[in-house]
């Protein structure tokens, strides 16, 4: 007997062209909510440090909190959309997930590009976040940012659609 999976409208996001292959696997852990924030962890009666590192608050660190409500990462999503020319308030990460799924084709260099940014987002808000909580070592959300600007330079060079669009 051969076992049918639900399809996920977020595998699309996940399986578009281009992203590095360390974020595709981090972004979708991240959709199926399988990163082990502490929220999670609390709950399996760990103790540990429930404040977010990521913005020195006393908020609880859990998955939305991290990726989208973090004054941290709401400024990398917030930064990375004004470069590619989008105007908008972010939202949860069903909100932000949903928002690329209207706008992505595998045949469109932007979408690509779009779900490049987000899933390099996701994979250096979740690297920052595991450095500070387990090595004591921090980058400002510009360093990050400037990271996923130039790995997305370096995988642009790979594929020529995306080229013609700096050129415009």
């Amino acid at each position: 007997m051969v076992s049918q999976y639900q399809k996920v409208e977020w595998g699309k996001l996940v399986l578009l062209k281009g992203i590095i292959l360390r974020h595709q696997f981090i972004l979708w852990m991240a959709l199926q909510r399988k990163l082990l924030t502490v929220d999670k962890v609390i709950k399996w009666g760990i103790t540990v440090q429930t404040e977010c590192v990521l913005c020195d608050t006393l908020l609880e660190e859990t998955f939305d909190h991290l990726f989208f409500a973090c004054p941290y990462s709401q400024h990398i999503w917030a930064a990375i959309l004004t470069w590619l020319g989008v105007q908008r308030s972010i939202g949860d990460c069903n909100q932000e997930v949903n928002w690329l799924l209207q706008r992505i084709s595998h045949s469109r260099p932007r979408a690509c590009i779009m779900g490049f940014c987000f899933a390099a987002m996701v994979y250096h808000i979740w690297a920052e976040r595991n450095e500070r909580r387990f090595s004591n070592k921090q980058s400002s959300s510009l360093k990050r940012l400037k990271d996923v600007v130039v790995q997305l330079h370096i995988e642009g060079q790979n594929h020529s659609k995306w080229k013609s669009l700096w050129r415009n």
